[in-house]
């Protein structure tokens, strides 16, 4: 094995890091949403040149109606923030809702640089929203920082994250930072679940790029020893399918606590797991964490990786330029783990790691795919 000599924009990269986290964005003073609904916009026709105008917690939440009541009336259509807006910590329905198509958001939102604060998720619901549920038709989401805080998971679905619950139909998340604060206990539903700081799931043809996430996902299950629940979380996107991450950066602190001997947690800085298609292609590059990564099964089993958590199902993964610098740690009871400080369990039909470095040994565990093929 030989040591490499990590490359001067890797070193920039981490001295920038070090700024932005002493000056994290702040949303200017504004009064805080009260939970009314406005029963318009402030402004706009909804085209690229004179797109929708939202200025408060109250037009943000008649986008929500609109989505909820018909996605469709979305498709194409041209979204603005014109402040930064308080939600108060009031419990957030949702731009959309992930257990229903018709009501996916099919638009083009502009954060134009605002920052949403108060951002919450305190009750246990069918569904788990983001700020956004699901995206879909070529949606995409942009230039938005958003403060958030969960304390509950869903009774029925799967997927969840802080920014949108999933990315599908060819939809796209760009330059979007995230501070999460996320705590979750819950006892296990005999379904998988899924938490990423932009998104749970990142479906086909979808894309995520420059991104950022920052803060805490903590993740704790109660489960008997024969539920086969699985566990995945990420610093931005839960699951990957044949998409694309770039140019993302996770500084946020993962962990998974809980019980049950037929259970596998799944984490990772970038991607808990990759479920392509056979033979289809996922790319991640450009991409770094920071974050340190604990994963306490109990008697379960782990896949953790500082990039991703485990590439399967016999897809082509193509991992490049990217570095990590996290711990990967394990606690009692986690038997058969692959950890990896870039990979951490290998069951791709193809697997490219190209210039991806690590920042010293921060391995506590059993050892998963650590290689490149770049010679490290």
């Amino acid at each position: 094995m030989k040591t490499k000599v990590l490359s001067c924009f890797i070193i920039f990269a981490m001295l920038l890091s070090t700024f932005l986290l002493e000056f994290p964005a702040i949303a200017a003073d504004t009064a805080a949403w009260d939970g009314s609904v406005a029963a318009s916009f402030s402004g706009g026709s909804g085209t690229a040149d004179d797109p929708w105008k939202i200025s408060n917690g109250s037009e943000l939440a008649y986008l929500a109606s609109l989505v909820n009541s018909n996605g469709s009336a979305t498709y194409n259509q041209y979204y603005i923030l014109t402040a930064d807006i308080d939600l108060g910590g009031r419990e957030w329905t949702g731009i959309g809702n992930q257990n229903n198509a018709a009501k996916a958001f099919k638009g083009k939102f502009d954060g134009n640089g605002k920052v949403i604060t108060g951002f919450a998720i305190e009750e246990e619901r069918d569904y788990r929203p983001g700020l956004f549920g699901k995206l879909d038709a070529g949606a995409v989401v942009k230039n938005l920082t958003v403060h958030g805080r969960v304390r509950a998971g869903s009774k029925k679905d799967n997927f969840s994250g802080l920014l949108c619950v999933s990315v599908e139909g060819g939809s796209a998340v760009e330059n979007c930072t995230v501070y999460a604060d996320v705590q979750i206990t819950r006892e296990a539903k005999s379904v998988d679940f899924y938490f990423g700081g932009i998104t749970g799931r990142l479906a086909p043809g979808g894309k995520i790029q420059d991104c950022t996430a920052h803060g805490k996902i903590q993740l704790q299950v109660t489960t008997s020893a024969t539920n086969k629940e699985r566990q995945y979380t990420a610093g931005i996107a839960a699951r990957i399918d044949a998409a694309q991450i770039t140019n993302c950066t996770n500084y946020a602190d993962i962990s998974q606590i809980f019980t049950g001997s037929a259970t596998i947690g799944y984490s990772g800085g970038i991607v808990a797991v990759g479920d392509a298609a056979a033979d289809t292609t996922v790319s991640i590059s450009n991409c770094v964490n920071y974050g340190d990564i604990f994963v306490e099964t109990n008697g379960g089993h782990g896949r953790t990786g500082g990039i991703i958590g485990n590439a399967r199902s016999k897809a082509v993964y193509n991992i490049e330029n990217c570095f990590n610098a996290g711990k990967m740690l394990y606690g009692k009871g986690t038997q058969s783990g692959n950890m990896g400080e870039l990979v951490g369990m290998n069951e791709a039909k193809q697997l490219s790691l190209k210039n991806c470095y690590v920042s010293g040994h921060n391995l506590a565990g059993n050892k998963g795919t650590t290689w490149s093929d770049s010679g490290w």
